[in-house]
């Protein structure tokens, strides 16, 4: 057992390559489905009004784009399916949320929490490895 522990944690001769990925699109997904489930099963009205204050137009279609995205696109990495466009697509998604929804603001009290899943998305489309436990690996 010392000898795993060992080649394991303290050579660093193990290889931890599949679960790079699999630990950020699991983290990502769960951290963003409970952004994306109120918008669009809880409180869509509310959050079609706060798009519509920013000025986009169609506030109620890009209100729902972006719960149907945050929601859906969680499952979708969660499981393991359609990993990179989904977080090419979510990273695209979080610089027009810094672009509009944080505009103006201080990174801390503001855009932080939309830069870091900016990075995270980013940083799984480029492993270009869907990882440990992915459903797309059994299905195709």
């Amino acid at each position: 057992m010392t000898e795993v522990l060992n080649t394991l944690f303290v050579s660093g001769q193990g290889n931890f390559s599949e679960w790079a990925p699999f630990i950020l699109r699991v983290g990502l997904g769960l951290g963003l489905i409970s952004h994306g489930y109120p918008k669009l099963f809880k409180n869509f009205a509310q959050f079609s009004g706060y798009v519509a204050s920013l000025k986009w137009p169609a506030p109620r279609i890009f209100a729902l784009l972006a719960g149907l995205l945050e929601f859906a696109g969680s499952l979708l990495l969660i499981v393991g399916l359609f990993v990179h466009p989904v977080a090419l697509l979510l990273a695209g998604y979080f610089i027009l949320v810094m672009l509009s929804a944080h505009r103006g603001q201080k990174f801390q009290q503001g855009w932080e929490l939309a830069f870091l899943y900016f990075v995270g998305m980013l940083a799984l489309w480029a492993i270009n490895e869907d990882g440990a436990w992915a459903l797309a690996s059994i299905m195709f």
